[in-house]
This record gives C-alpha cells, structure tokens and sequence, in this order.
C-alpha cells in the first residue's frame, strides 16, 4: 500500500470523541432534538454512523409537562369557579366586569402581598366607609379651594325614586365639573336629634311613649345651638312643630304622662300633656269606675305604693314601660291593665309598610310566576318569611331589657 493508503482508504469505524449532545442530522437534514428514534445519525465531523438508543428518548419529559399543565388548568378553573358561583348565588350583573373598578379591584388581588387579609363584614361597613369618606373629602376639599377664584354656583335637584319618595341633591358647579356637596356641619346639627327620634320611632317594639319627650329634646337642643342665626333658628322650629302638631294625639300625651322613665319630669305639670292624658282616659273609663281609677292616677302622681321602691326606680330606665307596669303596679289593677295596653304599641305603621318591600323582594313573574291567581301563595311566602323573623328575633332579644329579672 502507498504511503497515501491508509489516507485513502476506507474510513475506519470508531466512535465519535464528540459531545452526544452536539448538533446532528438525519439524511441531509438538521435534527435539533436528537430523540427519534431508530434513525441512523451521523456525526459531520467523523462521518461515523451509528443507532440511536431508544432509552434516550425525552417521552418522560414530555408526560411531566403535560402533567403540570393539567394541573394549572385545573387551579386557574377552580378559581374562575368561586367568582362565577359569587356572582351567580349573589346576582351580580355581568357588565359589572366591565367597570375599571374592577380590575383595580382584582390585579391586586392576584398579587396581594404577603400577609394581606381583606376587611371583613363589621370593618368593611364601618372602619372602611369612614376611611374612603376620609379619601373622598381630601380630595372634594382640593377642589374647593378654586372656588374662591373660579367661582360656583349652588344647584338643587329634586328628584323621586321608584317608590315615590322625594330626594334632593345639592350639587355645586364650577369650571372643572359638579361635585356633590352639603353644607355638612349645619346639616348634622338640623338633623342628628330628629334621626335619632327618627331610628327610634321607625325600630321594632313599642316606642309610642317615648316620641314626645324625644320631640321636646330636639326642639330644645335647637333652639340653643350655636349653628344657627335665631331667624334660621324660628324657621327650623316653624317647619318640625307643623309637623309635629299634624302628627301628635292624645296617646302621646298619656303614654309620656304614664312612662316611668319620665316621671322624674313631672309630665303632669304640661297642660298639654295633662289634657291628652284625661281625655284618653275618660275614653275608655266606665262612669262607675271613676272614684277607683282617680284613686289610682293620685297614687300615681304623688309616687306612693310598691312602684316607688328603689329597684322600680332603677328598672324605669332598663325595662320597656309596659313591661315594668304589668311588674311593679299591681296595687293600681284598673289603670294598670289599660296603661299596659297603651305603653305597649309601636309608634310607626313602618312595620306594616315593610311587608310590600317582602312582597316586592318575593315576587317576581319572570322568577316564579306568583301574580294572579297565585297571589294567596305570595301572601303565604310573606306570612311565613316575615313571622319566621320575628320570632327568631324574639328569641334573642332578652340582652335588650338588661334589668328584666
């Protein structure tokens, strides 16, 4: 053989000193997996031919990836599932999806921090509303120092809702928009006492003894306030007393007259209290009873007998006066059966109107077809609904009389 015979001759079959996991190809074309298997490959460099082994194929690889794709599939699903079922057990409108507020909402949700817990329901109501009027003000506060230089303009919308009730927007215009707006300080002062006659009035039980002292009390508080110029002062007065002589009867002055809790007071000593006290009685008192129950009203007066005791004095302030009457006046039998009677009646017929916002909440055509001659049906939902609530609110009331024995 020449010297050129071994350069020459037939390459030599040896394994490749190359890394397995360079670049080869299959035919003339680039394989950049390396992991079919069964095809002869060959090494660009040493032209060497050889097998690939099938245990080197990448298919356990490609299980454990579809593996964890599955099961972030199945996370992202479940909880797509907890909003769809929150908007659907709670019926929540789908265009809400659509409000900015909502991805503001959501984005940081997803990428809460660590620690973060949302507000629960007694913060949410309270702590946070105070919290965003605080961020809300702050900012209708910057607004209003322009005004001074911008100039506004006052605006009162009336308007009235779907149940006929009149509301009114005070709205204040200036050059960059409308902004809602209330002279707040002289609002709470005109109303903060007559919402709470309001909320005590509108509650559950009865109230109707303690409307006239509470009306007195707010026409008070007014007329020394220092909120108001004395003619705004008549004028506020003017507009609650209209009111209150359209609403006030006899049954206000005789259940404030007969309430423990005010007998201190010395109710009797108002005319006008004194008059509704007589003719309430004398509506209901036979004539051959009158010398007894007279005896009884002077007992009342004068504070003789067990009512008087020191327990009966402090109870007058803890125990409804209906109940405390049938408990400490036993000695007064005549006037103390017609007093319970009296100081045991709500003062609002707003316990009775709830009952349409039941039916309006119930009813539905679309939803359950209840109109027409259906409508014994709907009264029966109502019936059951409503008393069902009442007496589970009777059996957890005992903590509102802390003084009941």
């Amino acid at each position: 053989m020449s010297e050129l015979g071994p350069k020459m001759g037939v390459p030599e079959m040896e394994e490749s000193s190359e890394d397995e996991n360079a670049p080869r190809t299959s035919g003339g074309v680039r394989d950049p997996s390396g992991s079919v298997v069964g095809l002869r490959q060959m090494n660009p460099r040493t032209s060497t031919t050889r097998v690939m082994d099938p245990s080197r194929s990448v298919v356990g690889l490609h299980k454990t990836t579809i593996t964890d794709s599955i099961a972030v599939i199945t996370a992202h699903e479940q909880t797509q599932r907890t909003i769809d079922d929150w908007m659907t057990t709670k019926c929540i409108t789908f265009n809400m999806m659509k409000s900015e507020y909502w991805d503001k909402m959501v984005h940081p949700l997803m990428n809460e921090p660590k620690g973060f817990r949302y507000a629960k329901f007694e913060n949410a109501r309270t702590k946070r509303v105070e919290v965003t009027k605080g961020r809300v003000r702050k900012r209708v506060e910057e607004l209003r120092q322009e005004w001074p230089t911008t100039g506004c303009m006052l605006q009162l919308d009336g308007w009235t809702d779907h149940r006929q009730r009149p509301h009114i927007n005070v709205m204040v215009s200036f050059p960059k928009g409308f902004i809602f707006w209330r002279n707040v300080e002289k609002v709470m002062q005109t109303s903060k006492n007559l919402l709470k006659l309001l909320k005590k009035v509108d509650g559950t039980g009865p109230t109707i003894s303690k409307v006239y002292a509470c009306m007195d009390s707010a026409v008070e508080k007014l007329r020394v306030s220092k909120h108001f110029a004395e003619a705004e002062k008549d004028e506020l007065k003017a507009i609650i007393m209209r009111r209150w002589n359209a609403m006030a009867s006899p049954l206000h002055c005789a259940a404030l007259f007969l309430d423990p809790e005010y007998r201190a007071s010395r109710p009797e000593m108002d005319a006008e209290v004194a008059d509704g006290f007589w003719t309430w009685l004398y509506l209901w008192c036979k004539e051959s009873s009158f010398v007894e129950v007279d005896a009884e009203v002077c007992c009342w007066i004068e504070g003789t007998g067990g009512h008087n005791c020191e327990d009966a004095r402090t109870q007058a302030r803890l125990m409804q006066s209906a109940r405390w009457w049938r408990k400490w006046c036993s000695d007064m039998p005549i006037l103390q059966k017609q007093v319970a009677r009296l100081l045991g009646q709500a003062s609002s017929s707003s316990c009775c109107e709830r009952n349409w916002s039941l039916f309006e909440r119930i009813h539905s055509r679309l939803r359950n077809n209840l109109g027409g001659v259906d409508a014994i049906k709907l009264s029966t939902l109502v019936f059951n609904r409503w008393n069902q609530r009442l007496l589970d609110a009777l059996i957890k009331k005992p903590k509102a009389d802390k003084g009941s024995p």
